[in-house]
């Protein structure tokens, strides 16, 4: 008997992304219904980050 086995594969890309003050462009892939990649990337730095580093989410 010999088993197959078959990954469907998506790959996601959304931009822009809307927020508050600038875009962000979102690219996720998915397999099997798992998350196994994703990435952001903004191309305007707002300081969010730096006020909310070391927080409890």
């Amino acid at each position: 008997m010999i088993a197959t086995v078959s990954t469907k594969r998506m790959d996601l890309r959304v931009s822009p992304l809307g927020r508050v003050e600038g875009d962000l462009d979102l690219r996720v892939t998915v397999e099997d219904g798992v998350v196994t990649q994703a990435w952001t990337e903004a191309g305007m730095f707002r300081g969010f980050e730096m006020i909310l580093k070391g927080k409890d989410p």
